[in-house]
């Protein structure tokens, strides 16, 4: 899909940014704060479902282990950075 894609949109750019899931309490963690759902085993099987999806080879893969305004500082500079 996004190399047909790349190729039918070229002269322009086309950047795909994959947010890589966090370690698994990281995420049960930010997800509890915010009230979102996170109960075991439904968080357990959230997490696989969304973390089992595959991902192109050609997109730029960013963790999101950190500060969530670092990880959003970080995409935003893959987004403006020159294609290799």
């Amino acid at each position: 899909l996004w190399t047909s894609l790349a190729r039918r949109i070229a002269p322009a750019r086309l950047s795909v940014i994959h947010l890589e899931p966090p370690p698994l309490e990281i995420w049960r963690a930010r997800m509890a704060r915010r009230g979102s759902r996170c109960d075991s085993p439904w968080f357990e099987g959230f997490v696989a479902a969304l973390s089992d999806l595959p991902v192109w080879t050609g997109a730029r893969r960013i963790g999101t282990d950190g500060e969530l305004m670092g990880v959003g500082a970080t995409v935003l500079e893959a987004i403006a950075a020159p294609l290799p």
